[in-house]
């Protein structure tokens, strides 16, 4: 075999076979790994690398035949070397790694593939033993579709055994890694059979689940678990009980759980005793009915509006009142986080216009606010009946005008174009329209603006109405008989007609329109479902088929790049996909398929699509999610996607995606937002959006001794803040802490000698009870961060305030503020007014600051703040950092900065490590780039390391690990970056490896340590994660039971209630299962010397959902229905 090698190395192709034929049967007799068997792999990769190269154009010679030969065998030897297991396997990873992502990408693997059919299967299998590797996608390794395709169905239809190599941190079975390679030899002694877990759980076995002392029933299979058995039983006793990380959570009282919630004022309907108690009646019946979460929606359902303040408010009203209370422009007036209102009569069904929001109640009334500019509010011109939509946090309220319709005509659909509004009356070919009627979106001939309902007949020779859709001037109208009808601008009609059926448009500049009904049936059978944008239709057949039809532009109809948009037309790369429904923004569409997968088209320069970089994309591609959607609805710049337990998922601008600030500028992949609440439906149209939802039952506890800032009386008295009022977010500063409730409200504790509290008390210390921050009046805060001994908050109109010790000048307010003085309440920094900040990092002595634009401010310890030629000390006023641009989102820590570029590349400076190489010594004064390819879903930093969460919940981690807080076991270290070449000198690449194999306290580059990761959070010497079933594990050192516990990985988190009384056999604990226990882990905090965990309580199923959204649309169908199935019961007693 080395002969073979030699001449391979020599330059003699010719030996491949040979070397295969004879690896495959090396691998059976030896396990150890041989000398020449570096070199050969490292050989193989270079030689799939100049094989790419041959392979580059596509014109087919001798030259690309011998190349594909070549790259073939080469393919075959990597995968069989894998196959081997042991040393082995690491090494073919190692020389694969050296190459990255991009390197993978340059062999080319795409051609092999088209080329030659009869080694599809061999190349097939290296493309998936890429992808486990990496952790990637097919497509980031292959660039065509077809081979996309292939590779996906490759993937889902076999796996590749043995299991990747543990130190690079992948593991298919488990999300705890384990020591050593964990690879199964090909031929080992059988084992007896050992039933394990059907389900996994994050409450561990009170028993070791892989230890038994019965005999087996002549079962036999091959020993699977070889590894983990033996450390498991090495760290906790063969059988034993194990030993993991507690979270004590105490009983909460009954009241504020369940039912219990709606005792407190927040959230107790605030309308007429009349409707108060047909609300009361009404959840009592679906109570009884078996649907206790629309029964809770009933009686304490909320509605959430957020975006452009005009869509609320009106062109006239909002104005003069946004600009007295900030002083800022009305063109800027955005609600970047969502008003949360409790209707006095439940909203079940709600759409959005352009500027305005319409709802349905229970009662079967449509109500309308925002800008009434061509009477789209439908209420007339005197408005004088409003309802009051009470605010549930501050005193204000929302003004909704009822819309004066027959109260006999029951409304079974209110759908609003940009300008107009259209409401199907059931079982009626009648429909009433107002609003906008320009290019005769009302059907009614003369008048330009309709401020009232005005019915409109439908001929019956085409059925019942089921559907209707309105777009900015047209609509369409779908009847039982699936036929179409459209009237309104010529070019959204998806036929073409003649000039004698066409008229001109009331808007005088010369558009053709019809004012009639133009009926046709364009489409092969059953029609399901309408949906229309400003400018396209996208309609839905029985058969889960898609069309569309109207504008094409930046591919909004997803028929690719050929495409006029007149006719209506099958969206085919849709076929393999049976799609249940759809939303039309400006100019991008989604759809969602029967499987919960949303697939979007169309443009994204706003982030809108949810997918990487700015590029149209015209034809569907899928969403990334971590769980299947239920409903998806799209606005101009934003898209919103509903998941299966009630949580949304956004992405887009932040001025209307209702992420709210303190996150990031804009979201090119989906955000989970609203974490306070349970949403049921939601609506968006132009830049503003409406949900529908309750509050969810939650509470915040520390994770280990959170350095006892907070006792134990003092949390019980927070959790009840956040049951009333939600949190937002918590930061932790060196001893002390602040919570921001949804309510804007900002509770502080703890160290306050410096300021850093805010209270405006400069005589205490320290206090051991919850004080609130002295804001100025007016002032509402979204986001708060905290440095060592300050704190920087984000108001609600970007307004940034700072506070606390000013030592190098980390409050930002120049010279007013000398340095080692402190500022006892919250003043704003007016360097940054006019900026339109939207979102803010604390250093230990510096911060960040990121504008709408993209734009990075920095300022403090000039050392830490990315500036090259800034010779002072200190910088007292934020300087813009000029080598950053359109960036989305930044973090920071103690000593160090990062931030994230549009295109997903990551920026770092201060001091290492900071993911590219350089350890605890290193200070890179300016922002340098990291090798990272994925897609970032989410980037943050605790005080000595940073983490990045990938749009496929992949979590890495890099920085500090002298407390294993990273969950990189010590002895694991990430490979060389694949740009330092395959020619580099061998010794400089063994010193580095040796260095990364010997470094027990840092980790140098990003490194995977989980997957399917919902959250996470890091401090001083200890960090957490939350995964997408609301499991959690730590990491680091921990105080548990007085003392110190070291955990080297990520350990699930045992759950333990203590009751205030003990139990008759003395005990005052006891472990929570998931059976016995509705306790869920939805999100974490990270501060200095803390972690907290927000817990979820009496969390709904996705069944429970799904029948709470079933009930709320059943209501606008049956007159009964809202009291709960009492009509069934009157038909089956006749």
């Amino acid at each position: 075999m080395q002969l073979y090698v030699q001449r391979l190395l020599g330059g003699d192709a010719t030996v491949l076979p040979l070397i295969l034929y004879t690896i495959g049967e090396y691998s059976s007799s030896f396990s150890a790994l041989a000398p020449w068997e570096k070199s050969l792999y490292q050989h193989l990769v270079k030689l799939l690398l100049v094989a790419g190269k041959h392979l580059k154009n596509d014109t087919h010679n001798i030259t690309q035949s011998v190349a594909i030969e070549h790259g073939a065998l080469a393919q075959r030897i990597l995968c069989t070397a894998f196959l081997r297991g042991g040393d082995t396997a690491t090494e073919v990873c190692r020389s694969l790694l050296q190459v990255g992502i991009r390197g993978c990408r340059e062999m080319r693997l795409d051609r092999y593939i088209d080329v030659s059919p009869g080694i599809l299967e061999h190349v097939l299998q290296f493309v998936l033993f890429l992808t486990k590797l990496f952790h990637v996608r097919p497509s980031d390794i292959l660039t065509g579709r077809e081979s996309n395709q292939r590779a996906e169905h490759a993937g889902r239809a076999h796996t590749l055994s043995p299991s990747l190599p543990a130190q690079w941190g992948f593991s298919e079975n488990s999300r705890l890694e384990t020591s050593g390679n964990g690879i199964v030899p090909r031929r080992s002694n059988h084992r007896r059979w050992r039933d394990l877990p059907g389900k996994p759980s994050y409450v561990p076995s009170r028993q070791n689940p892989l230890y038994s002392d019965r005999e087996g029933e002549g079962y036999w299979i091959p020993p699977q678990f070889p590894t983990p058995v033996l450390a498991f039983a090495r760290k906790f006793g063969i059988g034993c009980e194990p030993h993991l990380p507690n979270l004590s959570v105490s009983f909460l009282p009954t009241t504020l759980l369940g039912s219990g919630a709606s005792e407190d004022p927040h959230f107790t309907v605030r309308s007429p005793s009349i409707v108060a108690s047909r609300r009361l009646m009404e959840a009592r019946n679906f109570e009884q009915q078996g649907d206790s979460l629309f029964s809770r929606y009933l009686s304490n359902g909320l509605l959430l509006i957020w975006g452009s303040g005009v869509a609320f408010n009106g062109l006239e009203n909002f104005a003069t009142k946004f600009e007295s209370e900030t002083g800022s422009t009305f063109s800027d007036a955005f609600f970047f986080s969502p008003i949360v209102l409790t209707p006095p009569i439940p909203v079940v069904s709600m759409t959005c216009g352009a500027k305005s929001c319409h709802v349905v109640t229970v009662e079967n009334k449509v109500y309308s606010c925002g800008s009434n500019e061509h009477g789209q509010l439908g209420c007339g011109q005197s408005k004088d009946t409003p309802l009051f939509f009470p605010r549930i946090y501050g005193d204000g309220h929302q003004c909704f005008y009822h819309v004066p319709l027959c109260s006999e005509d029951r409304i079974v659909k209110v759908e609003a174009g940009s300008e107009f509004v259209v409401a199907v009356i059931r079982e009626r070919n009648q429909m009433y329209f107002w609003g906008g009627n320009g290019c005769g979106q009302c059907l009614l001939p003369e008048s330009k603006t309709i401020s009232g309902p005005v019915m409109v007949d439908v001929p019956k020779e085409y059925g019942q109405i089921k559907e209707v859709a309105c777009g900015s001037v047209f609509a369409a109208v779908l009847f039982s008989d699936d036929k179409i009808g459209m009237w309104g601008k010529d070019s959204m009609l998806g036929v073409t007609l003649s000039s004698e059926k066409l008229c001109d448009t009331e808007t005088g500049t010369g558009t053709r329109c019809a004012k009639h009904t133009i009926f046709s049936k364009p489409i092969e059978g059953e029609i399901v479902a309408l949906r229309a944008g400003p400018f396209h239709c996208i309609a839905i057949t029985s058969a889960g088929h898609a069309y569309s039809w109207g504008v094409d532009r930046s591919g909004s109809l997803g028929h690719g790049t050929e495409h006029s948009g007149n006719k209506i037309q099958r969206i085919e790369s849709l076929a393999n996909h049976v799609v249940i429904d759809a939303s039309c923004g400006s100019f991008h569409s989604a759809v969602l398929t029967r499987d919960g997968i949303v697939l979007v088209f169309g443009e994204n320069t706003c982030g809108q699509l949810g997918l990487r970089g700015e590029a149209p994309r015209t034809t569907p591609e899928p969403l990334p999610l971590p769980k299947p959607a239920i409903a998806v609805s799209c606005g101009r710049e934003h898209t919103c996607v509903l998941l299966e337990d009630g949580d949304i998922m956004s992405c887009g601008t932040v001025r209307s995606c209702g992420m709210g600030l303190g996150y990031g500028a804009r979201f090119n992949i989906p955000q989970r937002i609203f974490w306070s609440y349970l949403l049921l439906s939601i609506a968006s149209k132009s830049i503003h959006g409406m949900a529908v939802g309750l509050p969810r039952s939650l509470s915040l506890h520390p994770v280990g001794a959170s350095n006892g800032i907070v006792s134990t009386d003092e949390l019980r008295r927070l959790k009840q803040t956040i049951m009333r009022q939600g949190v937002r977010t918590v930061a932790a500063g060196n001893g002390f802490l602040l919570v921001v409730t949804v309510a804007g409200e900002v509770q502080a504790i703890g160290q306050s000698q410096r300021g850093q509290l805010g209270i405006g008390d400069t005589t205490i210390p320290c206090t051991d009870t919850f004080k609130k921050v002295a804001f100025p009046e007016r002032v509402v805060l979204c986001a708060v961060d905290c440095g060592a001994d300050y704190a920087i908050g984000l108001s609600s109109h970007c307004g940034v305030y700072s506070w606390g010790w000013n030592s190098h000048g980390q409050l930002g307010h120049g010279d007013s503020v000398p340095l080692h003085e402190s500022l006892f309440t919250p003043r704003e920094i007016k360097a940054l007014r006019w900026k339109e900040v939207t979102q803010v990092a604390c250093g230990g002595t510096f911060a960040v600051a990121l504008t709408q634009e993209g734009e990075v401010y920095t300022w403090g310890e000039s050392l830490y703040c990315g500036h090259p030629r800034v010779v002072t000390p200190c910088l007292t006023t934020p300087m813009l950092l000029e080598g950053l641009k359109d960036v989305v989102a930044v973090a920071a820590g103690v000593s160090h900065a990062v931030a994230l570029s549009y295109d997903h590349k990551i920026y770092a400076w201060g001091r290492g490590p900071l993911g590219n190489g350089g350890s605890c010594n290193t200070i890179e004064c300016t922002p340098v780039v990291l090798k990272f390819a994925h897609c970032v879903r989410q980037l943050g930093c605790g005080p000595f390391n940073t983490f990045a969460i990938t749009d496929l919940g992949e979590l890495f981690v890099w920085g500090l690990n002298d407390h294993g807080q990273c969950g990189v076991h010590h002895c694991e270290g990430p490979p060389p970056s694949w740009d330092e070449g395959l020619n580099s000198h061998t010794d400089r690449k063994q010193e580095r490896r040796q260095r990364h194999a010997t470094s027990s306290s840092e980790v140098l580059f990003p490194t995977h340590v989980a997957h399917g990761v919902r959250d996470a959070a890091f401090g001083a010497s200890c960090g957490i994660l939350i995964w997408e079933d609301g499991s959690s594990a730590v990491s680091g050192e921990i105080h548990q039971d007085g003392k110190k516990v070291l955990f080297h990985r990520f350990t699930p988190q045992r759950l333990t209630m203590t009751s205030r009384h003990q139990n008759k056999e003395g005990n005052s604990s006891h472990v929570l299962g998931k059976e016995s226990s509705p306790v869920f882990f939805s999100r974490c905090f990270g501060g200095f010397d803390m972690l907290f965990v927000l817990l979820e309580w009496e969390r709904p199923s996705a069944t429970e959902v799904a029948g709470a959204i079933c009930n709320m649309k059943a209501c606008l169908h049956s007159p009964r229905t809202a009291s709960g199935g009492v009509e069934k019961k009157e038909k089956r007693n006749v």
